[in-house]
């Protein structure tokens, strides 16, 4: 029979020592994240505004320019042809 001889520590096994360690705080799922910036501690900041309105300009012109290209697509061209199925000789059928 073989003898084990287990050492016995004399510090306690506390939880910590147990714990698994994680490259990334955001990993471990007890972390509670960083403290808040003195600003944010009473709610919401008051003093809030429109840091894109260049963007949104860009984006509601890029929008109108869609819908007139559309529109003018539909009224000098052949919608229809979207739809209908074509041979390979580019004969379309109705």
């Amino acid at each position: 029979m073989k003898n084990y001889n287990l050492a016995v520590s004399e510090e306690p096994l506390v939880a910590s020592s147990f714990r698994k360690q994680y490259k990334y705080n955001e990993n471990d799922p007890d972390y509670k994240g960083k403290p808040l910036a003195e600003d944010l501690t009473s709610g919401i900041i008051q003093s809030r505004g429109c840091t894109d309105l260049l963007f949104f300009i860009i984006f509601v012109a890029f929008w109108v320019g869609m819908v007139i290209i559309a529109v003018m697509a539909f009224k000098s061209g052949q919608p229809n042809r979207l739809a209908s199925p074509f041979d390979t000789d580019g004969v379309f059928y109705h």
